[in-house]
């Protein structure tokens, strides 16, 4: 079973047993352990998970613990601190876990939890020092194959402790790109003014080239989304159509279809959907379920289901989201 199979299973058992973590003890038993195994790491064998090891310099009887060190030839690499899974994470958990890192220096990665969250710290500010702020947050409650990516990527780089901070720095640019993508800063917008329009008494103020610069932006990432899938998710469908249930609430009723996942991303008039025994497209399939909005959009009429967390998502999410049709393939195909 492979990092993503296995957690999303992990999930699953842990948020149907939530209500009856009632105390540390419990969450180590059932969140934390399993998880630690999912990793990679040998929960039986002491020289691979510690207990309560001493992250204490002064090695004094009783000292600073934390609650599991996980190990690799002896030497821990891996720090984890366990908190009650009712309550959030806050600064004094993170201060408590701060100290235990910052007291052996061998150790390059450190995780906090919950046994729903798990937040993964390193040092990418200053050497032996614990970042005040984690490079990857995984949630339970919202599992994403991308996050699952990158904690296998994490877990093999705790091997390596030059590549810990390496992958972190990867992690914290990602969003800080996403978001340029998103709205580009004026400093951004300027840059590439700049580097269009070199002769200073050309370039266009921030004002008139930022519309330039966001039109340019969305049609780059409209490009990357267009064609076939991510190789995971290829490699998953191949060349077969997976059936997915699929249902909408109309007119006081509840109608049912199944959408037809496939290698290729759907096109916005391709006949995925099966309704009424017919092989249709989305707003087709709304239009013949009678959907009060003449011409309405099908790819936001029909929900699917979401394995994760058993949220509701319209279908369009399938054309984009790699994730969410790697969970449904997971649940469907035979």
């Amino acid at each position: 079973m492979n990092l993503k199979a296995k957690m999303i299973d992990h999930a699953k058992r842990v948020l149907d047993q939530r209500t009856d973590l009632k105390d540390e003890s419990a969450i180590k038993q059932v969140a934390v352990l399993p998880f630690i195994q999912a990793l990679g790491f040998d929960t039986a064998n002491i020289r691979e998970v510690e207990p309560e090891f001493n992250a204490d310099p002064r090695e004094t009887k009783g000292g600073e613990k934390v609650d599991y060190a996980l190990k690799r030839d002896g030497l821990p690499v891996v720090f984890v601190e366990v908190k009650h899974a009712t309550s959030g994470l806050t600064k004094v958990h993170w201060k408590q876990l701060h100290n235990y890192y910052n007291a052996v220096t061998q150790v390059k990665l450190a995780i906090l939890t919950n046994g729903i969250e798990y937040r993964f710290y390193t040092e990418d500010q200053a050497p032996n020092i614990m970042d005040k702020e984690p490079f990857l947050a995984l949630n339970l409650e919202k599992l994403d194959q991308r996050m699952i990516k990158e904690l296998e990527r994490i877990i093999e780089s705790a091997y390596h402790r030059n590549q810990i901070q390496k992958s972190a720095s990867i992690l914290k640019l990602i969003p800080e790109l996403k978001s340029e993508l998103d709205e580009p800063t004026d400093d951004f917008v300027n840059y590439l003014a700049q580097r269009q329009y070199p002769d200073s008494e050309q370039t266009p103020s921030v004002r008139q080239y930022k519309p330039i610069v966001k039109t340019a932006l969305s049609e780059v990432t409209a490009s990357g989304r267009q064609g076939e899938r991510s190789h995971d998710v290829e490699r998953l469908l191949g060349n077969c159509l997976i059936p997915v249930p699929i249902r909408a609430h109309t007119q006081g009723k509840d109608e049912e279809a199944w959408f037809l996942l496939g290698r290729s991303m759907p096109k916005r008039n391709e006949r995925r959907v099966l309704y009424n025994s017919t092989k249709v497209a989305p707003t087709t399939a709304a239009q013949m379920a009678k959907v009060s909005n003449k011409g309405g959009n099908g790819w936001g009429f029909w929900k699917v289901v979401d394995p994760a967390d058993g949220n509701q998502r319209p279908i369009g999410d399938l054309r984009f989201d790699d994730g969410l049709v790697s969970r449904l393939v997971d649940k469907y195909a035979e």
